[in-house]
């Protein structure tokens, strides 16, 4: 009975079937002439995703560089501002170095001071010396203040004798140095 149904009416499922078919013939071609081309695009794809990812890994890496010459950059600002010029911070530093050795118990004789250029362009070093007499005690007071304090002050030499009728004092002579901005900073 179906058989004569579809005999009968043949116009209405033939077209269908007709349809049908060249949709079947036109996936089978599409597939087979397009699954290189399609490939080759998941190829390029595969390939721009990993230099997307390598360059993503250099710009990070860039990135934190960036940040460190950043902080870099802030921290010898910093330094230069802690320095200050010769103009602001002579006076000070010099009677910083006769409160400390005051603090410590010293009496400093004389103190001198020179300067020096140096390769960096904006800094300039300042040279510091006195002779002293004291006891042991005193010496490391002030070899301690000199450490402990704010101010940027490096001992740089010290030479020592005997002195006293029982020798009990030494003669000391400090060389010490700081530095400053050759000029200030805009």
């Amino acid at each position: 009975m179906l058989g004569r149904i579809l005999l009968e009416r043949k116009w209405v499922w033939i077209p269908a079937a007709i349809l049908l078919g060249l949709n079947v013939l036109a996936f089978a071609g599409y597939r087979y002439l397009f699954a290189t081309h399609f490939s080759i695009e998941s190829m390029r794809r595969d390939r721009l995703e990993k230099e997307w990812s390598s360059v993503s890994a250099t710009n990070a890496g860039l990135k934190k560089n960036l940040a460190a010459w950043r902080a870099a950059d802030d921290g010898i600002k910093a330094f230069y501002e802690r320095l200050g010029t010769r103009q602001d911070k002579l006076t000070s530093l010099i009677q910083e170095i006769e409160g400390l050795a005051q603090k410590a118990g010293v009496l400093p004789h004389k103190l001198s001071f020179g300067y020096l250029d140096l390769p960096v362009e904006e800094l300039m070093q300042v040279q510091l010396e006195f002779p002293f007499e004291s006891d042991y005690g005193g010496v490391r007071n002030l070899l301690h203040l000199f450490e402990v304090t704010p101010s940027f002050v490096i001992t740089e030499s010290v030479s020592l004798a005997t002195s006293g009728e029982l020798q009990d004092k030494i003669r000391l002579h400090f060389g010490l140095k700081s530095y400053f901005r050759k000029e200030a900073r805009p």
